[in-house]
């Protein structure tokens, strides 16, 4: 490190060394889930601090989670924070209950419209896995759509492929058949269309 910046370097290695050992000594304290712990770091979300993204996996661990989780994370999703919103839409991926997607479902394929949420929507999603099929209609428009970025079509015909899977699918039968009916159309749709 040049002279004249040697200061600055110490301080920054030694705010990161300080931020990674708070964040363990949290992880280690959300582990004994112990849940008066809740309500100050959901206080910190809303402080657009670079460290809102490792509270948020702090509590992500919570056993059970957090009170109406699924509802703070859709309100991180609209953080001025790239990171903040990445992190959200990727937990809310986990928020899987019938409960919790019925908050969160209809929000993440509603940003599927949003060139920039879209992404990281798309990757919540997919961790579900099939759980839902309504909707998969919106994702298979993302795979016919030629101008969208190739990655998020790769991703829009995993989730299409997962969702009609019978080995990787979690969804029921049901949901199974209707993400297969989906899926044979869209493929079709793109063959037809090359």
């Amino acid at each position: 490190v040049p002279g004249n910046n040697r200061g600055n370097w110490d301080v920054e290695v030694g705010i990161v060394e300080n931020h990674d050992l708070a964040m363990e000594a949290l992880t280690r304290l959300a582990a004994r889930n112990d849940r008066r712990l809740i309500p100050p770091l959901v206080v910190e979300l809303d402080t657009a601090h670079p460290v809102v993204p490792s509270i948020m996996r702090v509590l992500a661990a919570f056993d059970p989670d957090p009170e109406a989780w699924p509802e703070v994370l859709l309100r991180l999703t609209r953080s001025p924070g790239d990171n903040i919103r990445e992190v959200a839409w990727e937990l809310l991926g986990e928020a899987q209950t019938k409960e919790q997607l019925a908050v969160w479902w209809p929000a993440g394929l509603a940003a599927l419209d949003d060139a920039d949420a879209r992404g990281a929507a798309l990757g919540a999603i997919l961790d579900v896995r099939g759980v839902r099929a309504d909707g998969l209609e919106r994702v298979a428009a993302l795979l016919l759509d030629r101008s969208v970025d190739a990655r998020q079509r790769e991703t829009a015909a995993e989730i299409l492929y997962d969702a009609s899977d019978d080995n990787l699918s979690r969804g029921d039968a049901a949901t199974r058949s209707a993400a297969r009916r989906i899926t044979q159309t869209a493929y079709r749709d793109l063959l037809a269309s090359e």
